[in-house]
């Protein structure tokens, strides 16, 4: 009876999460454009693909990444034979924030160049007159390529710096054809092969730091900020106790999964942005409570603290779009 309910729970989360890639592909009527991917990849016998950030992978299965939730990840299980990967990503578009915001950072690029004076001491009208990128000669103003990877939301952005760098008119599609360039990036990074190791490291100190449920003493001070940085030494002074103060962050999860299920019920007229349906919203919310609070088979209680960012992006989100 155990192992039927066991089947039963898996089989009704994988409804879920197909109906999850339905509602996403359906959401706009296609799947195409810079923000849609579909990716293929073949797997060994036993081999498991690990998903990595922005995407959702299940073999021999198609999964997707919402507009609103990034890093969903469903549930796979090991394959027994040779199988296929296929991973459709619908990647985040860039917001209009994040459009206005690139656009003022090429402004702020644009205006480096220094104003050019006479030097026989003449009053000249260009004394006033600032020479910046958009005196260049149309040749050079044509040339110019921004580099960029092929998400969609970092080519827009880097449309969005050029049409502020060169005071251009119009959409930023033109703009993006033209002079956003996807090809041979690679090297244009450094290689962080040795910084993920640090990375790890310093994971793993953390993690174990924020599951205790005791009031850091000036021991844990010195340990987690050697330095003695003023802005580490307040966050960690807001912060108290790390237990107890993910249990409060885990209940204000919780309870924006009880709002979202009230307005589910009693404002079923109601809109929310990108016309995301309430269904989608509760999901997106459930998924993040339940990969940061994880209770084990002794009720044990431990937090993922790598899912925090997800959850401060999913706050800002809804209050940047859904405020009501």
């Amino acid at each position: 009876m155990a192992s039927i309910e066991h089947s039963l729970e898996v089989t009704e989360e994988w409804v879920k999460k197909w109906d999850q890639v339905r509602t996403v592909l359906e959401m706009y009527g296609h799947f195409s454009g810079i923000n849609r991917k579909v990716q293929l990849k073949y797997l060994k016998a036993g081999e498991v693909r690990t998903p990595v950030e922005g995407e959702s992978t299940a073999s021999s299965t198609s999964s997707s990444t919402t507009p609103v939730c990034p890093s969903h990840t469903p549930s796979t299980m090991p394959p027994t034979g040779q199988s296929i990967s296929n991973v459709i990503l619908y990647l985040v578009t860039l917001t209009l924030v994040g459009s206005l915001q690139a656009e003022a950072l090429g402004k702020l690029f644009r205006t480096l160049y220094p104003g050019i004076r006479r030097t026989d001491g003449k009053n000249s009208p260009e004394d006033t007159q600032v020479y910046c990128s958009t005196k260049l000669h149309s040749t050079y103003r044509h040339d110019l390529k921004i580099y960029a990877s092929d998400e969609g939301r970092v080519q827009t952005t880097a449309a969005a710096f050029a049409k502020g760098l060169l005071a251009l008119d119009g959409d930023l599609t033109p703009i993006l054809m033209q002079m956003a360039k996807t090809a041979n990036t690679d090297g244009l990074l450094d290689d962080d092969c040795h910084a993920r190791d640090f990375q790890q490291d310093l994971k793993k100190i953390l993690h174990k730091a924020l599951q205790d449920d005791v009031d850091w003493t000036p021991d844990d001070y010195a340990t987690l900020n050697p330095s003695g940085l003023k802005s580490i030494n307040n966050a960690m002074e807001f912060i108290k106790n790390p237990k107890k103060m993910c249990f409060e962050i885990a209940g204000y999860v919780k309870r924006m999964v009880e709002v979202i299920q009230w307005h589910r019920e009693n404002q079923t007229n109601m809109t929310l942005y990108l016309n995301e349906s309430w269904d989608l919203a509760e999901r997106r919310w459930s998924k993040e409570l339940r990969e940061f609070k994880r209770v084990d088979k002794r009720g044990d209680v431990e937090f993922d603290i790598s899912k925090i960012p997800d959850i401060y992006d999913n706050i800002k989100y809804d209050m940047e779009h859904n405020p009501d």
